[in-house]
């Protein structure tokens, strides 16, 4: 990609950071300015270090290169959503099965996007329904052939983790925290993130996989919460102690899960509450024999 370079030129000489300042030392600024001048690529680590140098955040550069001038399926996804809201789950089959044809002639992968999105949200709905071998391949190759991850491919992971089993989760969370992007992207997804793991976490926990859980809980504590971040802190409360439950700590979990129940109510948020009181029922019920 050419324009690259010329697209960091324009931020660097925009902030009046010379040649030699942007490469923050890790390379040689002949190096630099080949790449600006399309003569020559930049590794994807020496990139993120002189995107750091010249004080450019890797969204506000991939959004300015066009590497995030994707398709935001927000049509699909609001059909979608007329669909959930109207409990249409069989027109919601049928569009999936619309999608499924169109792939079956198309090589785009924006139309295989589409398809494993509809397929993602029947797969929350529906336990039995599974993705494909096919789709499970595309979603990986689709993700991690690109370099730089901005927000398309993160909530585009996102949206498709109801189709993968727990083990695939965890792979892709493991190949996610390796990435050499992996810093910028947390900076600039903090939420996004924050939800996939605890989302891990509460599904290992849901299928009484301690060792899954263990796995995504030191995840969690790596990449902690924020005081600002409450609801966060609130939810994973609550895992800790169905965790605990899982782990014979019978007393000590419930009364967990209690606490975080209880904050919801003192902060007056009744549906969070009301949703956490009935899975807290229900585990009183299955750990107090």
């Amino acid at each position: 990609m050419e324009h690259l370079g010329q697209v960091f030129r324009f931020f660097r000489e925009a902030r009046h950071i010379s040649l030699s300042e942007a490469t923050g030392g890790e390379f040689s600024k002949s190096m630099l300015s080949r790449f600006e001048n399309g003569q020559s690529e930049l590794s994807a680590q020496k990139l993120f270090s002189a995107l750091s140098a010249i004080r450019t955040e890797t969204e506000e550069f991939t959004v300015a290169a066009g590497i995030q001038n994707h398709h935001s399926h927000k049509e699909l996804l609001s059909q979608i959503q007329d669909l959930l809201q109207a409990n249409q789950l069989d027109l919601l089959e049928e569009l999936y099965l619309k999608k499924e044809k169109i792939t079956q002639k198309s090589k785009h992968a924006s139309d295989w996007v589409e398809r494993l999105i509809v397929k993602a949200y029947l797969c929350a709905l529906k336990e039995s329904e599974k993705a494909s071998p096919g789709e499970l391949d595309f979603l990986h190759d689709y993700l991690f052939s690109v370099d730089i991850w901005g927000r398309y491919e993160l909530n585009l992971f996102s949206v498709c983790t109801p189709v993968l089993s727990l083990d695939l989760f965890s792979q892709y969370t493991k190949e996610i925290l390796s990435r050499k992007d992996f810093a910028a992207l947390f900076a600039n997804n903090r939420n996004t993130l924050h939800t996939t793991f605890l989302n891990g976490y509460l599904l290992a926990i849901s299928q009484e996989n301690i060792t899954q859980a263990d796995y995504f809980q030191q995840v969690i504590e790596r990449h902690f919460y924020e005081e600002n971040e409450t609801y966060f802190r609130i939810v994973y409360l609550f895992a800790q102690g169905e965790l605990a439950c899982l782990k014979g700590q019978t007393e000590e979990g419930l009364s967990q899960m209690k606490k975080a129940v209880d904050i919801f109510r003192i902060l007056n948020c009744q549906h969070s509450a009301d949703y956490y009181q009935e899975a807290l029922d229900t585990a009183f019920q299955k750990y107090s024999k």
